[in-house]
């Protein structure tokens, strides 16, 4: 006859969680009995919990633009803060950075391109101009605020919620 704790050890999930200690066998089925609602909201080390989902932001520059880890860890915070309240719809933004004018100059020449990918519909995607990557990044969430506003809006109407 099999262990019949064998898989959840495998599995790494504790006896007391997997119902495997208050195992009977009984001919060929196993009764296991019924896992407590405090074990099953037990938190888990190893993975994390499905339901809180981590916004994922990526910052994308072209190569006339200096690359800087220090600004772009800023902005993808500046970013996630002003996109927070949108943080459970949202589950990617796409940051694309680029000089307009390239080694000419000029002034407000750096566009930046925003993606926020949104479960249930089409992808919003925004584009500001700045005169700094920081101008032209918060320009372009703000305008992604806005979007996602009248986007998101336009569903609870159609709802009727």
């Amino acid at each position: 006859m099999s262990d019949i704790g064998a898989g959840a050890r495998q599995a790494g999930i504790p006896q007391s969680l997997s119902g495997a200690a208050d195992s009977k066998a009984t001919g060929r089925h196993a009764y296991r009995q019924p896992l407590l609602r405090e074990q099953l909201a037990a938190p888990c080390i190893h993975h994390p919990q499905p339901w809180r989902v981590q916004l994922f932001i990526q910052i994308h520059s072209d190569n006339q633009i200096p690359s800087d880890n220090d600004r772009d860890t800023r902005l993808e915070e500046q970013v996630r803060q002003r996109l927070a309240r949108f943080e459970e719809r949202i589950t990617d933004v796409e940051i694309h950075v680029s000089d307009i004018n390239g080694p000419r100059g000029g002034a407000a020449d750096l566009r930046c391109t925003l993606e926020a990918r949104v479960n249930g519909i089409q992808p919003v995607a925004v584009a500001d101009q700045g005169s700094s990557v920081d101008r032209a990044v918060l320009g372009a969430a703000k305008k992604a605020v806005r979007a996602l506003d009248h986007q998101l809006g336009k569903l609870t109407d159609r709802k009727g919620h």
